[in-house]
């Protein structure tokens, strides 16, 4: 039984797709390699994949490629969750670590909180040459969650330049800190930009940006201190909404973000927001800055986001109705609107649900 394809990466033509396997017994991380003709590339691992082999329990979250090789982060279940990093090349053969972590196994199985709690690499960034950034979420001692960044070189060795080699832990309220997906400019000064929530002290999520810089220091610039928390809900922190970033990617000078929140319903939303201080760039939005996304009385998520070469963001995510849970995809323009005709490749209303039912009518 197979899982739902949590990642791909493209390079060179090719797609390569990381992907959860369960036989019943043991969940092992896959890859695929598929051409442009959506055939797979046999010459890749065995007839086109390559499973690890760990008889455990592993599942990936992001994979990112370093101009190198692909790597693919998620956790290792094993009593306490463990970082888990795989690096494979682009034939498909595993990058041996062994013995620099915790298994006798060829992949980075990291227990980052250094005290047997539970941590979960929940994305990856190339940000510089072929520097891979990890970041993720890790159990603290006191039963909250923080965030951690950690930056491997190309061999998935621990930087020495980036908080000695080590993680570096963000804690933002003492409550529980959550990370969803990381961004930067590719260059040796970078910034990165991790994005997800924060609980308030009402217990209501916030959605979250953390900037760090090359060293893991925060970047104090975005927002006067590196972290910023955005009120994308509209309760002004009062505790009857909710908000949380999902995805980003960036342009220029600007960040576009996607997210989930509830302000009496559960919707997507999108912004824009400055890289070089972390406000809102509101010019080409809504007066609340934010394009919140409604399906009808429907809860609707948002997963991913991507911008076109027309700066449309394209929102993927699920919605929930009826007991049923169907695909979604929304398209925002370059103007905060959303798509009704009137943007390339686009749909009717900017908003498409995907049944199941349409999908196999489709296939047939």
């Amino acid at each position: 039984m197979m899982n739902m394809l949590p990642s791909i990466v493209e390079t060179g033509g090719k797609f390569y797709v990381a992907f959860n396997s369960n036989d019943g017994t043991y969940t092992e991380v896959c890859f695929l390699k598929i051409d442009n003709d959506a055939d797979l590339v046999t010459d890749f691992g065995l007839n086109g994949v390559r499973c690890t082999t760990e008889k455990s329990s592993l599942s990936v979250n992001d994979t990112a490629y370093n101009g190198k090789d692909i790597f693919a982060v998620g956790k290792v279940e094993a009593g306490d969750n463990n970082l888990l990093v795989i690096q494979i090349d682009k034939d498909g053969d595993f990058i041996d670590h062994t013995p620099g972590d915790l298994a006798d196994s060829p992949h980075i199985m990291q227990d980052i909180s250094g005290i047997n709690l539970n941590d979960e690499g929940m994305a990856v960034y190339n940000p510089n040459n072929n520097e891979i950034l990890v970041v993720g979420n890790v159990e603290t001692s006191d039963g909250d969650k923080d965030v951690f960044a950690w930056l491997l070189d190309e061999d998935g060795i621990a930087m020495s330049t980036f908080n000695g080699g080590n993680a570096r832990f963000y804690d933002v309220n003492s409550t529980d800190d959550t990370v969803n997906a990381a961004v930067s400019k590719k260059e040796s000064d970078f910034t990165a930009h991790l994005v997800g929530a924060t609980v308030l002290a009402n217990g209501k999520k916030e959605a979250l940006i953390i900037a760090l810089d090359k060293t893991s220091d925060l970047e104090t610039n975005f927002g006067g201190s590196g972290i910023v928390t955005y009120d994308a809900d509209g309760d002004l922190g009062a505790g009857t909404g909710s908000s949380e970033f999902t995805d980003i990617v960036f342009e220029g000078s600007k960040l576009y973000v996607s997210g989930t929140l509830f302000d009496s319903q559960t919707k997507q939303f999108a912004t824009h927001i400055k890289m070089s201080d972390g406000t809102i760039d509101d010019e080409d939005l809504p007066a609340s800055g934010y394009k919140k996304i409604s399906y009808g009385g429907d809860s609707a998520f948002a997963q991913s986001i991507s911008l076109d070469g027309h700066k449309t963001m394209w929102l993927s995510g699920y919605v929930e109705a009826g007991g049923e849970t169907d695909m979604i995809i929304s398209a925002v323009d370059d103007e905060g609107d959303l798509c009704n005709n009137d943007c390339e490749n686009d749909f009717a209303d900017g908003k498409e649900t995907f049944s199941h039912s349409a999908l196999l009518q489709t296939i047939v």
